[in-house]
């Protein structure tokens, strides 16, 4: 019974990374990467694999390069699980070892970004963000955006 309930969770979690990944993270990285490089056809593919029957097609293909995963045995899918959360671990590492000591740089460096791609510099989103309530002297706090 157990392991019947395994499969039933391991196919919804399967077919919910695969619709995550085709909804916010291949669009999102496409138009970050057309943004950064200045390629429109990026940035249009971005916006063309949104459709819906484009998510369709990369859930399934996603879907079934999931199965074949489970499909391989417990060791494959543990050396997956164990290279995709080293890549977590590098990645959150990485962006707080550079706001430990790079991040007084980040306001001059996102305004320089957005102001050549025509978006908000960086005090005018602190502004935006003060002006819809957002104290910046505040001491940090988890629970607040839960209040």
């Amino acid at each position: 019974m157990l392991s019947g309930q395994q499969v039933i969770w391991n196919f919804f979690w399967m077919a919910f990374n695969a619709w995550a990944m085709a909804n916010f993270a291949i669009p999102g990285t496409l138009q970050l990467l057309g943004v950064i490089t200045g390629s429109q056809a990026l940035k249009d593919l971005a916006g063309a694999v949104t459709n819906s029957t484009v998510v369709i097609a990369i859930a399934v293909v996603l879907q079934i390069l999931f199965a074949l995963l489970h499909i391989s045995g417990i060791k494959s899918y543990f050396v997956y699980m164990k290279i995709t959360f080293a890549f977590c671990v590098l990645s959150v590492t990485v962006a707080i070892l550079y706001l430990m000591f790079g991040g007084k740089q980040l306001p001059g460096k996102l305004g320089c970004f957005h102001g050549r791609h025509s978006g908000l510099s960086y005090q005018q989103v602190i502004a935006t963000a003060v002006a819809e309530g957002f104290n910046p002297a505040a001491p940090f706090s988890l629970a607040q955006p839960w209040l």
